[in-house]
């Protein structure tokens, strides 16, 4: 059920404090500055995303890149949390939001909008 609050009020930011401290915002994405609260997928997405993993591996650590799993692409008003993804390596791995990544991996599940 898609919501759109507009100047969130302090009952929503109440309710997105409590998601961060439940640890219920993992996968919560900042798009051009407006909040998304995403909810964790189903284990069917969850057996892709592994199978994915699994398969990019090998060949990606071949070509020098690193597999990663979640990770903040972006910066701090604008990133998105992919299901995966592969890393040139180097400095800068470390860092809460990377600006960049060799390989983007985002698995869509049925009827999701986000």
């Amino acid at each position: 059920m898609p919501v759109f609050v507009r100047d969130a009020q302090p009952v929503v930011l109440a309710l997105l404090e409590r998601r961060g401290q439940l640890g219920q915002d993992l996968l919560d994405e900042v798009w051009d500055g407006v909040y998304y609260a995403i909810p964790v997928p189903h284990g069917g997405h969850a057996d892709v995303a592994s199978q994915v993993a699994v398969l990019l591996g090998p060949p990606a650590r071949a070509a020098g890149l690193v597999p990663v799993g979640t990770f903040n692409l972006g910066g701090p008003g604008d990133y998105r949390v992919p299901d995966g993804g592969l890393l040139r390596p180097g400095p800068g791995r470390d860092e809460l939001y990377l600006p960049t990544a060799a390989l983007a991996v985002e698995i869509v599940s049925p009827g999701d909008e986000s």
